[in-house]
């Protein structure tokens, strides 16, 4: 599945960003406000891939942080 939406920046002045996740897409994943989420950025193909942590196990956690991914 696909969904595109788009990146904010904060008024803050962080230079964090801010990936709105449509209602939608929420609802669909089962996901909720409050659910952790771990962050794949696939530059090469322009995606950035998002699961719920609970979905992954710990060992892939941990490659993943040891990457520098969340």
């Amino acid at each position: 599945m696909s969904w595109q939406t788009t990146i904010q920046a904060p008024c803050d002045g962080s230079g964090g960003q801010i990936l709105l996740l449509p209602k939608e897409l929420l609802n669909e994943m089962g996901w909720a406000a409050g659910d952790n989420l771990s962050v794949t950025i696939r530059s090469e193909a322009g995606e950035i891939v998002l699961r719920r942590m609970g979905e992954i196990n710990q060992r892939q956690f941990d490659e993943m942080r040891a990457r520098g991914r969340r």
